[in-house]
């Protein structure tokens, strides 16, 4: 009878360490997927983390004498952020956890985190290729342009070395702003103010231009003129007077 209520008790002692749950948590680059498990429950994954990713868990009960049986490893698939995902069954690799926990006592559930990834974007590697030829493209337009500080006062009063770092690294911003602002900016936006070479400017005659006569005020003979053609001087009286 002893024998037999000391089997009970340790059955009973068993189950409540196997439905008891075990919490353990990983992270990785913006991931952080938290697994609670329990040999009668299963796994539960939860991602309180700001990126998409994954995770795996393995359940360890662990015997007063060191003995060890562990679970299959269960995964939690992709994860969005601030997700769950419902509990994932859980089976052991040898006796079940009953008979276990029953012979050998005081279990003690640990969960073993693995497998931690992170769900990368596919349009990554072309969004990092759009910005690295911008920013090329930005600081040799300046160079060309002779972008130089001063042209533009303000937050964007930069050279073509801080115009392609800025696109660089701020590309959302640096990018739009360095196109709204590129016809105002370098020697060749410059040279489109004020009077072109060539030209004179109004109200100053420029050397080989002559001056027009002004309204009102006819230019006077200067010197002996020739009299027009057909002219043959003064005419003389007819003969007989």
């Amino acid at each position: 009878m002893k024998r037999r209520g000391s089997n009970t008790i340790a059955a009973l002692f068993a189950v409540t360490v196997l439905a008891s749950s075990a919490v353990a948590s990983a992270q990785q680059e913006g991931v952080y997927i938290q697994a609670q498990c329990s040999a009668m429950g299963g796994c539960t994954f939860t991602n309180t983390g700001s990126s998409t990713g994954s995770a795996c868990a393995t359940l360890v009960l662990t015997a007063a004498d060191g003995t060890q049986l562990r679970s299959g490893v269960v995964c939690s698939g992709d994860l969005a952020p601030n997700a769950t995902r419902p509990a994932v069954p859980v089976t052991f690799i040898g006796p079940d956890a009953l008979t276990f926990c029953t012979q050998h006592g005081q279990c003690r559930p640990t969960v073993e985190m693995s497998n931690v990834k992170v769900k990368s974007n596919p349009f990554a590697p072309l969004l990092s290729l759009i910005v690295l030829v911008s920013a090329i493209w930005v600081f040799a337009d300046a160079s060309k342009r002779g972008v130089a500080k001063g042209q533009n006062p303000g937050f964007f009063n930069m050279g073509p070395v801080g115009w392609g770092l800025s696109t660089l690294f701020l590309w959302i911003i640096a990018f739009p702003a360095y196109l709204s602002l590129r016809s105002k900016l370098g020697v060749h936006a410059q040279q489109g103010f004020g009077p072109q070479p060539g030209y004179p400017q109004q109200g100053y005659p420029q050397q080989g231009y002559p001056q027009q006569p002004q309204q009102g005020y006819p230019q006077q003979p200067s010197g002996f003129q020739q009299p027009p053609p057909g002219y043959g001087g003064p005419q003389q009286p007819p003969s007989g007077y």
